[in-house]
């Protein structure tokens, strides 16, 4: 999937996907939800990589 991709699938922009791969930003819980559903990945998983 690309950042473009990602990105229309959770509601955001290719530039704010690319921001939180850089760890400029981190999404929040809504975003985080999206993320959890877009990917298939329990939401938990997803907590634990952003935490880290």
């Amino acid at each position: 999937m690309t950042q473009e991709e990602f990105a229309e699938a959770v509601g955001t922009s290719r530039f704010m996907v690319n921001r939180w791969e850089t760890g400029v930003h981190r999404p929040n819980l809504d975003i985080l939800r999206k993320i959890a559903q877009a990917t298939g990945n329990p939401l938990i998983e997803i907590l634990a990589e952003v935490t880290e």
